[in-house]
């Protein structure tokens, strides 16, 4: 149980201890005062990442300052983003990882924001193969509203 004072009020509540940790400090006049702040913990993945041919390879800073970046704003278009990622990634050569193996790397480096935001909020090892990470990519950051437009379009082009 803990106590805390805001202001005028008072309360008293308690604290998950296995999601929280406390800090105990003593200020200038003699209180004490605890904290209360969230364990950070490592969630897992929702990349499963493929194996590689050997466990020492090594991802260069110079590498991930090449890609392209996306940060879900209303003005980038997820298929040039995805197409120039790719391009990048073409030039990357990593001997022990395929071509699968080295996006679903990098992947995580390009993507900023709501884009990251996203990535951390799919299942755990729900993305298993580049393809995967495509078709969730595209499906959420291209909506179907934009490709109905664009059909229609093109059935109206004279």
């Amino acid at each position: 149980m803990l106590y805390a004072r805001v202001g005028e009020r008072s309360c008293n509540f308690q604290i998950n201890q296995k999601h929280f940790s406390t800090l105990a400090s003593r200020t200038g006049d003699g209180v004490v005062s605890r904290q209360v702040y969230p364990i950070i913990t490592s969630l897992p993945s929702c990349i499963k990442l493929p194996e590689a041919n050997e466990n020492n390879f090594e991802l260069k800073p110079q590498f991930i300052n090449t890609l392209p970046k996306f940060h879900s704003l209303e003005s980038e278009e997820a298929y040039f983003f995805v197409r120039e990622f790719e391009e990048v990634c073409l030039m990357i050569s990593i001997p022990q990882l395929g071509d699968d193996a080295i996006r679903l790397r990098f992947i995580p480096f390009s993507l900023k924001d709501l884009a990251k935001k996203w990535l951390y909020s799919l299942a755990v090892d729900s993305v298993t193969t580049w393809d995967d990470f495509i078709k969730a990519f595209l499906k959420n950051f291209y909506p179907i509203h934009k490709t109905a437009l664009i059909r229609k379009n093109i059935m109206q082009f004279r």
